[in-house]
């Protein structure tokens, strides 16, 4: 039987989503870790901690530095955050040698991107440079990290919010039957304001807001529509629940995906998952690995401009809105569905052709 092993100094919830997709596809999962105490430091690595350890899907082993010379194995992947510090990358190395074929998920965190490209630069020939899932981009745009890796790179897209893979019942929320046809609020978006590409956007929306921040009037396009529009409002609480959340993005025709200080975001694909058309920037749609066509199953923001994305959804009319429903559910149906895409991730882990 295959077996993948993981290598994690740092446990993420979405391991879950690989174990479950191993699980399926008939794969041992075998989970590297060096300390527990190191990986439980806030609430979700300790939810995500307890699940891993009950599933019996996993194999978790715990070792120390001196171990990692014996641990071997066919295929072994390593979640590669970018505020690893020259040590932790050292320990990778010592462990990745023993395995036929070695990948790595790179997650380059803000606070040390530059730091953290030129070392790449000169660790560009190692093996293990296969896949990243998603580039903080605050100061560095996507491109540039490109060029900086300067070599093809697989994407497996985007995975939904952590806290769907430790809650069984958000899971159950997202692959839920969708809704279909008329919907309560034009478009949505639940956030909060964390750069300044989202203030662009928020600050033109809040202008337009009425009083109950419920009701919002699109300059030239006439009458008022109704949005949830939840980005650092007073009495807005956040968290909020994720339950409340999704049924949120399942009340409105659009669902604004505004960029953070990540180069993704999992709310384009809980849209899709609820029926909800993204919004999303023009130059991002490619990183997502699904097939999104502008005004077809998805919203396109050219050059920033949200206000003009807002107005061509406020102007559309309501044949136009539900043929794109439409489109998106079939999306949803066909290649976005949590076991395609995680089984999509265990297959690029794998090296094998995607299964359908």
């Amino acid at each position: 039987m295959t077996e993948i092993v993981g290598f994690a100094p740092v446990i993420d919830p979405w391991l879950i989503f690989v174990g479950k997709a191993c699980a399926e596809m008939g794969i041992d999962f075998r989970l590297i870790t060096l300390t527990p105490d190191g990986n439980i430091s806030d609430g979700d690595a300790q939810d995500c901690w307890k699940w891993l350890s009950k599933n019996k899907s996993f194999r978790i082993e715990v070792v120390n530095t001196s171990e990692l010379e014996t641990v071997c194995g066919e295929t072994c992947f390593v979640l590669l955050r970018g505020n690893y510090q020259p040590r932790e990358r050292t320990l990778i190395r010592r462990l990745i040698k023993n395995f036929s074929r070695s990948v790595a998920l790179l997650r380059f965190a803000k606070q040390s991107l530059r730091w953290q490209a030129k070392q790449i630069i000169k660790e560009i020939t190692d093996p293990f440079y296969c896949l990243f899932t998603e580039v903080w981009t605050e100061d560095i745009s996507i491109g540039m990290m490109c060029a900086i890796l300067n070599k093809p790179h697989r994407y497996y897209g985007i995975l939904p919010h952590q806290r769907s893979s430790l809650l069984e019942e958000c899971c159950i929320l997202l692959e839920d039957d969708i809704p279909l046809g008329d919907r309560p609020c034009l478009f949505s978006y639940a956030g909060t304001a964390n750069n300044y590409r989202r203030d662009i956007a928020a600050s033109w929306i809040k202008s337009r807001l009425s009083a109950d921040s419920e009701l919002i009037h699109l300059g030239p396009i006439g009458g008022t529509h109704r949005v949830i529009w939840h980005y650092d409002q007073d009495g807005s609480h956040r968290p909020r629940p994720y339950d409340i959340y999704i049924k949120e993005i399942e009340s409105s025709w659009f669902s604004l995906c505004l960029p953070g200080v990540t180069g993704t975001t999992n709310r384009v694909l809980e849209a899709v998952l609820r029926g909800s058309i993204p919004v999303i920037p023009a130059e991002q749609a490619r990183f997502y690995c699904l097939p999104f066509q502008d005004k077809i199953n998805s919203i396109f923001v050219l050059n920033n401009d949200w206000e003009e994305a807002i107005n061509i959804i406020a102007a559309m009319t309501y044949a136009k809105r539900l043929a794109m429903q439409q489109a998106v559910v079939e999306l949803s149906q066909s290649q976005a569905s949590l076991n395609a895409i995680s089984n999509r991730l265990v297959c690029n882990i794998l090296g094998k052709t995607i299964l359908a």
